[in-house]
């Protein structure tokens, strides 16, 4: 059984960084639960950010 990837250092604090600044923090994580208190274009963007954080891991795994 493989490991659960994880996403690269540099993506996850540039995900981070992007929630911080928006205030955007759900402790469950679960932020379609929540998803009327953020602005859909914002939420999408941290969204991207966290799928590319996890395709640069793929990619250094790969490599």
């Amino acid at each position: 059984m493989e490991d659960a990837p994880m996403p690269s250092t540099v993506g996850a604090q540039d995900a981070l960084e992007a929630e911080a600044r928006l205030g955007y923090y759900v402790p469950s994580g679960r932020y379609w639960e929540s998803e009327q208190q953020f602005d859909p274009d914002e939420l999408d963007t941290v969204d991207r950010l966290w799928v590319s954080a996890y395709q640069i891991a793929q990619m250094d795994r790969v490599a």
